[in-house]
């Protein structure tokens, strides 16, 4: 099977964007894939997280320097919450078959708190808005907002993956257990059909015990689109 893996930062608005432009551009030319794999929970992100995005609207209203965003700039920043998940929804003429990873994963409560993402998530809209130095009118632009964002996090993710490296977090065993899932949807697959895989940078490294480099191990033709290369904009 031909994968197609996508790998931005988790919920980076401009990421986002762009995720959803590849698949609108991918639809055209090759039309619904065989499955769709996304870092998300299923009963997580559907019960909690759906929330955590409304929240996110009630927060930064109230806040003394979100609130003075547009409310319609704020509902997109608000969508780029493990946007991993649904941003391929309504994209394909007919439900795609889409396989949720994190379902395999026991230890959300000791990593992060889902019902705290809004509340984290406006700490760091904030700071991005702060180090800018944007001006808040009702004529900021989209892509000023977006991209200010992406540098904060950009950097996050770098001492994320300096990190990891380290050796001082990280675990492969998602990686592991995400590849036994997606074994049982990719058996029997030929070379022309294809499937699609949305996770954030780490996975998609072509390094032992990472779910890219178990996929091209398993015989599949991986071709990895960061989401950091604005043409997927």
């Amino acid at each position: 099977m031909k994968i197609h893996i996508c790998a931005g930062h988790h919920d980076n608005p401009l990421h986002r964007k762009r995720l959803q432009n590849w698949l609108n551009n991918f639809n055209e030319k090759a039309g619904k894939p065989e499955l769709i794999a996304v870092e998300a929970h299923e009963v997580l992100f559907q019960v909690v997280i759906r929330n955590q995005r409304n929240q996110f609207v009630e927060l930064a209203r109230k806040d003394d320097v979100l609130q003075k965003i547009d409310r319609v700039l704020l509902k997109k920043l608000a969508r780029a919450i493990s946007y991993e998940a649904d941003t391929h929804a309504g994209v394909f003429m007919s439900e795609v078959n889409t396989v949720w990873l994190d379902n395999v994963r026991r230890d959300f409560n000791t990593v992060c708190d889902p019902c705290t993402m809004a509340t984290r998530y406006l700490t760091r809209c904030r700071s991005a808005v702060l180090d800018a130095q944007l001006e808040l009118t009702p004529y900021l632009r989209e892509h000023q907002l977006f991209e200010a964002i992406d540098v904060v996090f950009g950097k996050e993710v770098e001492k994320t993956q300096i990190e990891t490296e380290a050796g001082s977090i990280g675990s492969y065993d998602r990686d592991r257990a995400w590849m036994t899932l997606l074994q049982d949807f990719v058996a029997g697959s030929g070379p022309s059909d294809y499937g699609i895989v949305i996770v954030g940078f780490n996975h998609a490294q072509n390094k032992p015990d990472y779910v890219r480099y178990l996929l091209s191990k398993g015989g599949h033709d991986c071709e990895v689109h960061s989401l950091s290369n604005p043409n997927n904009s």
